[in-house]
């Protein structure tokens, strides 16, 4: 019998521990807070401005601040949850960064391939290398984590779902597609 106490106790903190952030991680997803402020704010501020000072055509201010609005995003949800120090609530916003990381490491390549090499170039690739490694441990890290159950509606279920769809086309179509998605 105690033997199976023992177990308990020794299984409790282990699966506690996967639902907090440890120090590591939150010292870790400063990274992609301060990318999310830098790559974020200045291209928002900015606007085509902040791509011709660094070597770029930045004739589309509305792209220019668009992006960075969106990135910017990012390190705002980042703030929210690493104050909370709880896994749950940023299990979709590493998601999320992931992902844009992924497509922003892909941009970079080809614009490698293409023979563009602005030194930006290779500082926002090192960077989202760096931000995707980050992440990917996080997320397996807490693999496995019990989700916590759904309090929404499933209204509210189907406009996420909505959005996310919507999102994946217009964010993936011109990262593929180009000229197809900036016409669209």
């Amino acid at each position: 019998m105690s033997s199976s106490m023992s177990k308990s106790h020794v299984s409790a903190p282990a699966s506690e521990e996967k639902t907090k952030l440890s120090n590591l991680e939150r010292i870790l997803l400063l990274l992609p807070l301060a990318g999310g402020v830098v790559f974020g704010v200045l291209p928002f501020l900015l606007g085509g401005a902040f791509g011709k000072a660094l070597g770029f055509p930045g004739n589309d201010s509305f792209i220019y601040r668009l992006a960075g609005a969106a990135t910017f995003g990012y390190a705002v949800a980042l703030i929210m949850g690493l104050r909370q120090s709880d896994w749950a609530p940023l299990r979709f916003v590493v998601i999320a960064t992931l992902t844009f990381n992924l497509a922003s490491i892909y941009a970079c390549a080809v614009q490698l391939v293409a023979g563009n090499t602005n030194l930006f170039i290779y500082l926002i690739l090192a960077t989202s290398i760096a931000i995707t490694t980050i992440t990917a441990w996080s997320l397996n890290r807490h693999a496995g984590v019990e989700r916590p159950v759904s309090d929404v509606s499933v209204g509210y279920t189907r406009f996420i779902t909505l959005g996310t769809v919507l999102s994946a086309t217009f964010g993936l179509m011109p990262l593929f597609i180009p000229v197809i998605g900036a016409k669209l």
